[in-house]
């Protein structure tokens, strides 16, 4: 990703800098990339053009730097290691660690919803492309490392299953009580670790289930 226009050295630039970031976060969220201007953001930040257009050239800069963080807040609630062969246990664990860093990134970063369908308009790249490739290299490994018998279009669905398909129902957790934060969050586990389970092998699925013998 692009390198800042000037890197902040001193606590009152970096203060600026998070002010940038925090109401483009804002405004991103309500109205959208699109329709969000780099003035618009100066002015919710309480901050000059110019101060803007020192850390960024235009808009496109500062989306990436935005997710340039939001990437850097993913990687650092990662586990520091995974194992080399997931079994389904080790793949729960996984997956609900995961769902957890997710949302908790997104009550941090409400307007990555709008980022994550924002493209370049003159590359025509989506902004969070570099992210996106690498959970499904992620998801995707997991799997092909596991000791189950999982052909590659499987490997695939499944992977787009459950990294796509856990995005929508983010939407909004930012807006939600702690509690009903915690409670989206293990409903999301409990869905993601039931298809993983359904899909590899049906029996533990049918195991695990309440009542079963």
């Amino acid at each position: 990703m692009a390198e800042l226009r000037n890197a902040p050295t001193q606590a009152r630039s970096r203060k600026t800098l998070d002010a940038i970031l925090s109401s483009a976060d804002t405004l991103f969220a309500e109205r959208g990339v699109s329709d969000t201007t780099v003035s618009q953001i100066a002015e919710h930040a309480g901050v000059s053009i110019g101060s803007l257009y020192r850390f960024f050239p235009n808009k496109t800069a500062l989306v990436e730097e935005y997710v340039r963080r939001y990437a850097h807040e993913l990687l650092s609630l990662m586990p520091p290691s995974l194992p080399e062969s997931p079994t389904l246990d080790d793949l729960d664990e996984i997956v609900s660690g995961l769902v957890d860093r997710s949302v908790a990134t997104r009550i941090n970063f409400r307007g990555h919803g709008s980022v994550r369908q924002w493209k370049d308009p003159e590359t025509g790249m989506l902004a969070c492309a570099t992210v996106h490739n690498s959970e499904i290299a992620l998801v995707s490994g997991l799997l092909r490392s596991s000791p189950y018998d999982i052909d590659e279009d499987q490997v695939r669905r499944m992977t787009t299953v459950i990294v796509d398909g856990v995005y929508p129902l983010l939407e909004g957790v930012g807006d939600l009580s702690k509690k009903e934060q915690v409670a989206m969050g293990s409903e999301i586990k409990a869905m993601v670790s039931g298809y993983i389970r359904l899909r590899i092998d049906p029996t533990k699925l049918q195991a695990s289930a309440p009542g079963a013998d």
